[in-house]
């Protein structure tokens, strides 16, 4: 289970630095960018 998770961060980070260029400026660190991401994605 543990590294499922793990596996899951990982990839969640190559996407939160991939897509941190496009972010608007005000969207700053892991826990603005998850929110922001459920509110734009979902």
């Amino acid at each position: 289970m543990k590294s499922i998770d793990w596996k899951l961060e990982s990839s969640f980070h190559k996407i939160e630095k991939a897509i941190r260029v496009d972010l608007p400026g005000t969207v700053r660190g892991h826990a603005s960018i998850k929110k922001w991401l459920f509110e734009n994605v979902s």
